[in-house]
């Protein structure tokens, strides 16, 4: 009689701690498959936020190496989210575009100067974009995608074509001060341009705008004294 009570005390114990591992097991797999998701749905926002940053940052501020280090990263990372239900098709209809912007990269050494900011909200949006990069390249190189010397030089770079922007439209707005004959307004934004890219000033080409800003300045102001000198506005 002892022997059947402790026998089926024992078939009890082992059934509950069977019971016990399955549900524990149940719920690993479980935390797997949500910190899975979790990591795919990263994954898959990572890449959306790369994509709207190459659509909005012309390729005069976005420097060579950086863009073509944010392609090979996109064309790495989307064959592997093939299988996301909501995203994965859309993310894998961008890949011939990509490849075909990789190319191109890859074929010239420089990127087409084409387009410049001309308006503050395009200046919002470009700086928003360029701002959030160095953070993306910095992962990077604690993931060991780059090494942290490249990093840095990438991280320098953004920073030069963050201040490019900004000079850029307040040149264009200077410009048409200057046609529309508003020299001193001119000279002010012209003199801001100037500082900012004297922020960078061993950065990029940053010299060689530095210089011709300030042939720009020594002209208007010598309009301005001019026009001074013979009682003109």
């Amino acid at each position: 009689m002892m022997n059947n009570i402790v026998l089926i005390v024992v078939i009890c114990l082992c059934v509950s701690f069977a019971i016990l591992t399955i549900f524990g097991v149940l719920k690993w797999y479980e935390k797997q498959r949500e910190l899975k998701k979790k990591a795919t749905d990263q994954l898959v926002n990572r890449c959306y936020r790369i994509l709207s940053i190459l659509d909005i940052v012309m390729d005069r501020y976005m420097p060579h190496q950086t863009k073509l280090l944010l392609v090979d990263y996109l064309l790495t990372i989307i064959p592997k989210l093939g299988s996301h239900q909501r995203y994965g098709q859309e993310l894998a209809d961008k890949l011939p575009e990509l490849f075909k912007i990789r190319d191109q990269l890859k074929s010239s050494a420089k990127l087409a100067d084409k387009g410049r900011v001309t308006q503050s909200d395009q200046l919002s949006k470009i700086q928003a974009s360029l701002s959030s990069l160095p953070a993306l390249i910095k992962g990077f190189a604690l993931n060991g995608i780059v090494d942290k010397q490249t990093a840095k030089q990438q991280v320098e770079l953004i920073r030069y074509g963050n201040s490019l922007a900004y000079h850029d439209l307040l040149v264009h707005q200077a410009d048409s001060d200057v046609d529309m004959d508003k020299k001193a307004r001119a000279l002010e934004k012209y003199r801001t341009a100037l500082v900012e890219m004297e922020k960078v000033a061993a950065i990029g080409e940053a010299q060689k705008d530095i210089d011709r800003l300030k042939r720009i300045i020594e002209s208007v102001e010598q309009a301005l004294f001019t026009n001074r000198s013979t009682g003109g506005s």
